[in-house]
């Protein structure tokens, strides 16, 4: 009798016992995992304090379904796919565990005024959705996984996130610039010309699902159908922002795509300048602010065909 009370007592212990750890263990964990909450559909306006500008305020605002990002007196257009991935990361922003709890412990994570890496604020319209920094990360080679430390506006707290925050939410005004050349649909288009730099051209018409070279007549249809197919989403390698159309080294050559569809013809213009390794310049009229710079292989042989590309065999 005295064992069976005994062993009542002491699963009734062990009981409390395992009550007691489960309580702790929940207690230690007692901070919002989601810091951050956003409907990326409400966003309009993201401002951006990267370290990789030095701190100055970048601005990206969205206009119907495009975005512009601003530097100083500066307005560009910015790529889509890039400002969705910054709301994307922002979403998946889930704290692991508190890294550290007091003002005194930010600067070990670049969290400090002086180290701090970026700030992002989020609006929607007048609403602010969200006020944070990001700091360092760090990288565990033997788990293959990132830790990214971050610290919301007004608060003491660190919090550890999965991922490499630091390096996606930093980005500057460059990486956010469209870099697009040409943006199409290839069943879009039905005509097609080139300008050449002779003065010489070539203009071609689908003309009943056949492609027509005027002055020639029918030309092979699936090499243009490639043709096109390679200008589904074109887009330059870099910025020549002090480019200036006078200096270039030779008449400018001319790609003139249109089609029913289309508002307005999609017209890139491309001069040749005293390069070598990036001799090409394009400027289209769907980005028509950015000089774009590239090489034979990343724009011109892309853009610009030989009166002959597309002869049947």
């Amino acid at each position: 009798m005295n064992n069976r009370i005994l062993f009542l007592v002491f699963l009734g212990l062990l009981g409390l016992y395992l009550a007691t750890k489960m309580s702790g263990g929940q207690k230690d964990r007692s901070f919002t995992a989601e810091l951050i909450k956003v409907d990326t559909a409400a966003v309009s306006k993201i401002l951006l304090y990267p370290k990789a500008d030095n701190g100055e305020e970048l601005t990206l605002e969205r206009s119907g379904n495009a975005w512009t990002i601003t530097k100083a007196a500066r307005k560009e257009l910015a790529m889509n796919n890039v400002v969705n991935a910054l709301l994307s990361d922002i979403t998946l922003i889930k704290a692991e565990r508190v890294a550290a709890k007091t003002k005194a412990k930010w600067s070990d994570y670049e969290l400090d005024e002086a180290g701090t890496k970026s700030r992002i604020k989020i609006f929607a319209g007048t609403e602010m959705l969200g006020d944070f920094y990001v700091g360092r990360f760090k990288f565990d080679p033997n788990t293959r996984s990132a830790t990214s430390f971050i610290r919301l506006a007004e608060a003491d707290k660190v919090y550890a996130v999965a991922g490499f925050l630091s390096m996606n939410l930093g980005k500057s005004f460059v990486a956010f610039r469209d870099r697009s050349i040409v943006k199409l649909q290839p069943t879009e288009i039905n005509s097609l010309s080139f300008s050449y730099a002779d003065n010489t051209n070539a203009n071609y018409r689908l003309v009943d699902q056949k492609w027509m070279l005027e002055g020639v007549g029918a030309v092979d249809s699936t090499k243009i159908a490639d043709y096109l197919n390679g200008l589904t989403n074109l887009s330059g390698l870099n910025f020549k922002d002090d480019f200036n159309p006078v200096n270039a080294i030779e008449s400018p050559e001319r790609v003139v795509l249109d089609g029913p569809n289309l508002e307005t013809p999609i017209t890139v213009d491309l001069y040749k300048i005293a390069d070598e390794e990036n001799p090409y310049i394009a400027n289209s009229s769907i980005n028509q602010e950015a000089f774009l710079q590239g090489n034979v292989e990343s724009i011109y042989s892309r853009l610009m065909k030989g009166r002959d590309a597309f002869l049947l065999e």
